[in-house]
């Protein structure tokens, strides 16, 4: 199976499911399940980086991001499954919302020690002179 096909179990919107696993029968392809429904299919390279499998009839293509998969009836343009998450993905979704949380908490931190730094700093105050305008009248 070409680099980056995920062959694993999805578990999709409207309690739907979707399996990939590699063709038992076609050596780099792989055989994709929804319903009572098998596709043979074949990884095809795209240029944005999204997993491609298309349908060898030409009816189906399984699209896989890093976050999420989808199940395209390619013929009426509409979706089989929407929403797919496999395990993997979602230890990707949750390593993703971590590091955007600790980034967020970083920057809250210096702000707030930026703010503080500021306030503890001693205001400008004008140096006063030994006699006073007013006085040397």
């Amino acid at each position: 199976m070409p680099r980056g096909v995920c062959t694993t179990a999805y578990e999709c919107e409207f309690n739907q499911s979707v399996t990939i696993a590699k063709s038992e029968k076609h050596a780099a392809y792989a055989d994709v399940r929804s319903g009572k429904s098998t596709w043979l299919m074949k990884p095809v390279l795209s240029t944005t980086g999204a997993v491609r499998l298309e349908d060898v009839k030409g009816e189906t293509l399984m699209v896989q991001i890093a976050t999420k998969s989808m199940l395209l009836n390619v013929k009426t343009a509409r979706r089989i499954a929407d929403e797919c998450v496999s395990a993997r993905q979602r230890e990707l979704i949750a390593e993703a919302k971590a590091a955007k949380a600790a980034e967020v908490a970083a920057s809250a931190a210096g702000q707030a020690a930026s703010a503080a730094a500021s306030a503890s700093s001693p205001a400008f105050e004008p140096a006063a002179s030994a006699a006073s305008p007013a006085a040397s009248r």
